[in-house]
């Protein structure tokens, strides 16, 4: 039995491309931003995000849905996997006293039901230096992985060590 990939739908490039963009941003603390962009010739919302975001200090938190809506210059065959994407970030920063922060993102996929990346950094600011340790797993097919990054700066010079690799490999994944 032989297994034939599915065909890649045609897409069209947006003829009539229309943007429509909403933002609020009441205060300093309470931030919004929404667009959608819609192709007026073949009468289709192509894509559209919102993004609510709090901000304080030099903290932060944020949520953002994206979804993209090709247009298709045939009807897909039956069975076919959707072009269609929503998908879902939310990242935070946060100050843990003087020296340390924490900073993350989630990238969530609600089509594929899949977490793509989460990354994680943690950084220390001395008086004259700054050390952060980065963390990230890509989750994306075909192949999964994890990487770290280690960077050490000083003040008015810059990046004087700046290391990255896998830790699948470290590991031994």
């Amino acid at each position: 039995m032989r297994c034939e990939p599915l065909p890649r739908p045609q897409l069209l490039r947006p003829a009539g491309a229309g943007e429509s963009v909403l933002r609020l941003a009441p205060g300093s603390l309470f931030h919004f931003d929404g667009r959608l962009d819609y192709d007026t010739s073949h009468t289709q919302l192509t894509s559209a995000s919102a993004t609510v975001a709090v901000i304080w200090k030099q903290n932060f938190i944020n949520a953002t849905w994206f979804a993209a809506r090709p247009l298709l210059a045939a009807p897909l065959p039956e069975g076919s996997p959707s072009p269609n994407s929503d998908q879902f970030r939310v990242a935070a920063g946060l100050d843990l006293g003087k020296a340390f922060r924490v900073d993350t993102q989630l990238n969530y996929d609600a089509r594929q039901n899949l977490m793509l990346e989460d990354r994680s950094l943690l950084t220390y600011k001395g008086s004259c230096y700054t050390i952060f340790v980065e963390v990230r797993e890509l989750r994306t097919p075909p192949t999964p992985r994890r990487d770290f990054r280690l960077v050490f700066n000083l003040k008015d010079i810059g990046t004087l060590l700046d290391v990255n690799g896998s830790l699948d490999h470290i590991f031994g994944q």
